[in-house]
């Protein structure tokens, strides 16, 4: 069943199933209620351009709060959705998690609570699953009601065209004289960013407010120019994405969060959204653009306090790691003088001691990260790979597994701080080698495609199954394991991973088949 991408955003993307008349909204990570928000509003309008008649919300990536997500917008959004697209029964199916499903049956509150929302007499039938396919097929199935029909695409007025043309000639005949069109008052003195781009993303045309938002004071320092030209580095690959989604697939319309760089060098985020049209046959894409930077800048401000609150943790945690050493000490000390069960049980105490020290550590670097102590400096790629592997190289070789590093003829160089990204190639590597058994290869590879450091660990082991990729980089991740010999695991080693990563302007994705290896790639 294809689907296309028609909207993206930090917290959501949409999709949409053409020949099922299926729009799917998906959330991921954890965001405000205002986020819900426009996740909504933004599948609405999609919704009523597309004419989709049926829904598939999925809340199974959406951290902690799972079916309390569908509850809200179950009794906030949908009846207003059903009385805005068409008065006729729309079918729902919901996403979630199997440890969110069994609390309807566990937790009373919870339970009474969703019961309550979908029990509400709305004009469409819920349903709730934890499988996808599951639920495609619930909504496919033959007795459901018939799909609206397709919206048309809107037609805007012909005097979007640059030169004001439109009109012209008609009031040189009843010699009248010529006046601004509608849509050139409300272009002008729109609070909101508008642009008029060719299909190569040329700006044919802006309002008085981007040229503002762009801290520009002209509007010729704008128009001549591409898009791309604004966008941020990191996020030039938004504007390619609605550039194909809109001229080489067709999308009558495209939404994305992205960012921008104004003439003084600051950033602008902003939420897009463009139409597709064609005017005097001539391709053209008409975009309005958002200034959320208050609001981006709003979610720092939560997030730093949110960091405050777990100094306290980590002030814990210190206090809990010197109990802890104490523990370990007594433990060695009585070992020395027990034999036999007593000797066991001195063993147990050990071990879940060393393991509860590991989280500890993992939860202080974790506050070592989030104060941003990082200070980067310029050096050797290949070299500094070479000698951090060098312990690797003894573990792997009393597991019996070939440990292989290929780096370019040529001296790579890298800014980075190499005692936190000495973490990130020890947890990819370390994990690679707990699940590869003896005989089997580990391969880190460093290249620079496009101009762009990637660094490679592959693997010849066990894989990763499909159900844990989504869970990989959570924060006490669900999809930890113990390694092939019993290592054990936090469940936050490929959670810091991560965060090193986008500390150094990266990005950090994974590759996995089961039973026949894993490949994490990290593009810097």
């Amino acid at each position: 069943m294809e689907a296309t991408r028609v909207g993206v955003a930090p917290v959501y993307s949409l999709e949409y199933h053409p020949h099922q008349h299926i729009l799917a909204l998906r959330w991921r990570g954890t965001y405000s209620l205002r986020e819900l928000q426009e996740s909504y509003r933004a599948a609405l309008n999609l919704a009523r351009r597309y004419g989709s008649a049926h829904w598939l919300l999925d809340s199974r990536r959406a951290g902690p709060i799972d079916l309390y997500v569908t509850q809200w917008l179950t009794q906030n959004f949908l009846p207003r959705a059903v009385a805005r697209l068409a008065p006729r029964v729309l079918r729902l199916a919901v996403l979630c998690s199997p440890a969110r499903l069994a609390q309807l049956h566990t937790d009373a509150p919870v339970g009474e609570a969703v019961a309550e929302a979908f029990a509400a007499p709305h004009p469409y039938h819920t349903r709730v699953f934890t499988a996808e396919a599951e639920a495609m097929a619930w909504l496919l199935r033959e007795d459901q009601p018939a799909a609206l029909s397709p919206a048309s695409q809107p037609v805007l007025s012909q005097q979007l065209v640059p030169g004001r043309q439109a009109g012209d000639q008609q009031r040189e005949k009843s010699g009248d004289a010529p006046r601004p069109s509608l849509f050139r008052t409300v272009f002008e003195n729109s609070p909101l960013g508008h642009k008029i781009v060719t299909p190569d993303l040329t700006i044919c045309q802006v309002n008085p407010a981007l040229v503002a938002m762009l801290g520009c004071t002209r509007a010729d320092q704008v128009e001549g120019r591409r898009i791309l030209d604004f966008a941020h580095p990191h996020y030039r690959a938004d504007w390619c994405e609605l550039q194909e989604q809109l001229w080489a697939c067709k999308i009558p319309c495209f939404t994305l969060q992205t960012c921008l760089i104004r003439a003084d060098g600051t950033l602008l985020w902003c939420q897009v959204h463009s139409v597709r049209l064609s005017d005097h046959g001539q391709e053209m894409g008409y975009t309005t653009l958002i200034d959320t930077t208050a609001h981006m800048e709003l979610h720092t401000s939560i997030k730093r306090l949110y960091d405050s609150q777990e100094t306290a943790l980590h002030m814990a945690a210190h206090d809990v790691r010197n109990s802890l050493a104490n523990i370990k000490l007594s433990v060695e000390l009585l070992r020395r003088e027990q034999v036999g069960e007593e000797a066991q049980y001195l063993a147990i105490i050990e071990q879940a001691a060393v393991q509860a020290e590991a989280i500890l550590k993992d939860v202080l670097y974790l506050g070592q990260l989030d104060a941003g102590q990082l200070r980067k400096q310029s050096l050797d790629f290949s070299a500094y790979l070479d000698a951090h592997l060098d312990t690797h190289r003894l573990v792997a070789r009393a597991k019996g597994v070939t440990l292989v590093l290929e780096v370019p003829s040529h001296a790579v160089q890298a800014n980075l701080n190499p005692h936190n990204f000495g973490r990130v190639v020890d947890n990819l590597v370390s994990n690679a080698l707990k699940f590869t058994p003896a005989g089997g290869r580990v391969t880190v590879r460093l290249d620079k495609p496009a101009g762009r450091l990637r660094l490679a660990v592959q693997d010849t082991g066990i894989g990763i199954p499909a159900e844990y990729h989504a869970h990989l980089f959570d924060k006490f991740s669900t999809a930890a394991r113990e390694g092939l010999a019993g290592e054990s695991a936090t469940g936050l080693g490929l959670f810091i991973t991560q965060q090193i990563v986008r500390l150094h302007g990266g990005l950090i994705r994974v590759e996995s088949r089961e039973n026949e290896g894993t490949t994490f790639v990290v593009d810097l």
